[in-house]
């Protein structure tokens, strides 16, 4: 299998850093290792996490929609990092990561 290239979009980024606001430095370390480790596995195996199912009534449906057609289609998958899932998209060259949240948030955030 092909090693996909990872982008991460400037949405995963800042969801990252309200992320960090609530870590001290060694629980912020170990979310930090956690996704490397996970990225790099992302772009060997990018079906690793589940489909991704959306209620598509939700506004969050409508915006991921959008995203989804900008980067060409692809599945969306979300994978489990201990408390924090991750969404993401893959396309015939890449693994986009597209947001990140802890799994006692509802949805996902994206920033305008």
């Amino acid at each position: 299998m092909k090693r996909l290239r990872l982008e991460v979009s400037a949405n995963f980024e800042a969801n990252l850093e309200v992320a960090e606001t609530h870590f001290n430095s060694a629980s912020l370390l170990r979310v930090v290792e956690r996704l490397e480790d996970f990225a790099n596995l992302l772009r060997h195996q990018p079906h690793i996490g589940r489909p991704y199912l959306q209620n598509a009534e939700s506004e969050e449906h409508l915006l991921i929609r959008n995203i989804q057609q900008r980067l060409g289609g692809g599945p969306l998958r979300e994978c489990v990092l201990g408390e924090f899932l991750v969404l993401y998209l893959v396309s015939d060259r890449a693994v986009h990561l597209l947001a990140f949240r802890n799994h006692r948030q509802r949805d996902y955030s994206f920033i305008p």
